[in-house]
């Protein structure tokens, strides 16, 4: 019967190819097959660059926090006013031999989640909802239920197409939409100078940017002094809430010991322009300069190689200000001209001024070269007794003087 049955789809098949036999298709009043069912509720996550296996659908993953009343979190992880990741079909790992697996296809289904913030993907390795991801107090009542995926031991859970998407329909009933971080075009990073001397400047330009963008206006500070202390003393006096105002201050990181701040600062900067997104960079120095190091010489350079424009006021006047460009970094200074290109003056310059000998009691005695015909006679060794007898000879001398 094997045999027979070989034959029959090996003819089967050449008849297919040839166009002369058509299979009927299947028909659609039949009950689906396993294989056709819906997909596995437990779907593959990806975030920090590494691949996850979900407990259980998106929309059930449960937060492990802990209440006030000592009780689990009811909130789910996946937040629908949060940032959403985006499914995708990518291949199996490097390492994968698809001879150890009955696979026909090396594809996977999985949630992507590594285009958002690092503080969103640590919301979700956390297994905690949006409310108890800024409080980091709260203990943990149960352990995540994350698993490493291996695409060996959990080939069961692959899947190979698109599912529909994981958010569930917005209610119909009217509510008033809760802004985004990234909606907002008005979002304005402050630095500048620890030693500002100047505060009302920053006081009038936020005000003017609050009267032309009202709600929509995100302020961005590293909680410093000088410029970023003003900034967020306007933050606080308006009562900006949590998504308004971005604090941004510099904790002391683990190997702070080892690390100036120089280096911290740098990483703040870049950790800000990746996970905040600023439009725009108003960066108050009075004494700034490309070449000289510092927070806000770093914030701007990094903010120009990012498109993002810059906007410097020097002075405590707001109007006086100018744009930067990334020019004022990638443009060597002009070479200094060589002596013999230096054009003649007309009046020669002046002669210095004649310096005055001050005497100096630990000098060097000048030696003079030695010469071949009188070589100098050597030194007869003296001992400790004799130094110290010349020693004493000396010193009376020199008192009955």
């Amino acid at each position: 019967m094997d045999a027979l049955r070989r034959s029959l789809a090996l003819t089967s098949r050449c008849l297919q190819d040839t166009g002369h036999f058509t299979p009927l298709p299947p028909s659609c009043a039949d009950p689906p097959t396993p294989d056709t069912a819906a997909p596995d509720a437990r779907p593959v996550v990806q975030f920090l660059c590494l691949r996850y296996l979900a407990p259980g659908p998106l929309e059930q993953i449960p937060c492990v926090a802990q209440t006030r009343a000592r009780n689990r979190c009811p909130r789910p992880v996946l937040d629908p006013d949060a940032l959403p990741g985006i499914w995708i079909l990518a291949p199996l790992h490097p390492d994968h031999d698809p001879g150890h697996l009955p696979l026909n296809e090396l594809w996977l289904a999985l949630y992507d989640l590594t285009h958002l913030p690092y503080s969103e993907q640590l919301r979700w390795r956390a297994q905690r909802c949006t409310a108890h991801a800024t409080t980091p107090d709260a203990a943990d009542i149960a352990r995540t239920t994350w698993e490493p995926f291996n695409p060996r031991t959990h080939h069961q859970h692959i899947q190979h197409h698109l599912p529909a998407p994981p958010h569930p329909a917005r209610p119909t009933t009217p509510r008033p939409p809760r802004p985004r971080m990234t909606d907002s075009h008005s979002r304005v990073l402050i630095c500048g100078s620890r030693r500002w001397p100047w505060p009302d400047t920053i006081t009038t330009l936020l005000d003017r940017a609050a009267g032309r963008h009202g709600n929509d206006l995100v302020v961005i500070e590293g909680a410093g002094t000088g410029a970023a202390s003003a900034a967020h003393h306007w933050c606080t006096l308006h009562d900006l809430p949590a998504w308004r105002h971005r604090c941004h201050p510099l904790a002391p990181a683990p190997g702070r010991r080892t690390r100036t701040r120089c280096w911290s600062e740098a990483e703040r900067n870049q950790r800000i322009l990746h996970d905040e997104g600023p439009r725009l960079v108003i960066a108050f120095h009075e004494n700034f300069h490309p070449a000289h190091p510092g927070s806000t010489n770093d914030m701007s350079r990094r903010a120009l190689t990012l498109g993002v424009p810059v906007w410097l006021v020097p002075t405590a006047d707001p109007d006086k200000s100018l744009w930067l460009h990334l020019s004022y970094y990638t443009c060597p200074p002009p070479p200094a001209p060589r002596p013999d290109q230096i054009e003649p003056t007309a009046v020669p310059p002046p002669s210095p001024a004649p310096t005055r000998l001050v005497p100096t009691f630990n000098r060097v005695p000048h030696r003079r070269p030695p010469d071949p015909d009188h070589p100098p006679t050597p030194r007869r060794h003296t001992s400790r007794k004799e130094e110290a007898f010349c020693d004493r000879a000396t010193h009376r001398t020199a008192r009955g003087r």
